[in-house]
This record gives C-alpha cells, sequence and structure tokens, in this order.
C-alpha cells in the first residue's frame, strides 16, 4: 500500500516519475481517487495570482491541472470503472485466499 501512495501522484508528481516505475501507478487505487478528488474540487474554480509588481492574473483551475499534471475532468468516468475494477479484484482476491487458508475446525 505504501508504494501505491507514494506512486499515486499526491506525494510528487506523477508526470515526473522514472519511466520503469510509472506502471505502478496505474495499479494504484490512490491514483485514480486522487484524480477524481483533485479535479472534482477544482473543475470550475478560477484562481486569481495577484503578486506585487506583476499584473493580476486569473488561470482556469482545471487547466493548470490539466497542464501541470495531468489530471483531466474527461477522466473522472475511467476513474471510476477503474476503481470499481480494482475493488471487485481486491475482492475477489480476498475471497479466494479466505477459502483456501481457512479451515473449519470440528
Amino acid at each position: 500500500l505504501l508504494l501505491f501512495l507514494l506512486f499515486s501522484g499526491a506525494l510528487s508528481r506523477s508526470m515526473a516519475m522514472l519511466g520503469w516505475l510509472a506502471w505502478i501507478r496505474y495499479v494504484s487505487p490512490f491514483f485514480y481517487a486522487f484524480e477524481i478528488l483533485m479535479t472534482n474540487e477544482l473543475h470550475e474554480m478560477t484562481l486569481i495570482v495577484n503578486q506585487s509588481g506583476l499584473p493580476q492574473i486569473s488561470v482556469n483551475a482545471a487547466d493548470f491541472l490539466g497542464f501541470q499534471f495531468g489530471l483531466l475532468w474527461s477522466y473522472v468516468p475511467r476513474d471510476i470503472v477503474c476503481l470499481i475494477i480494482i475493488s471487485l479484484g481486491w475482492l475477489i482476491v480476498s475471497f479466494f485466499g479466505i477459502l483456501v487458508f481457512w479451515r473449519e475446525k470440528r
């Protein structure tokens, strides 16, 4: 679980990962949950940057997320399906693990 969390993109930019480690994010439920959370929270928000000496800039937060982190609102349905598939996969693995390792005492 720790590897899934480390490579989910919440602690580091997933675009800056090494190529041979990037596959971990696609099997991580944290990656999909983080993408859904961030795009849902910042979907229709506008960020206003107002720093002294510079002109005021307003940026669409969804465009910023897409450009900087690769998190897009259009990926939300895919993320939901992937979370369901991962959850069902763990449920099936757990069920068969219980069948194999649990012996009823008589």
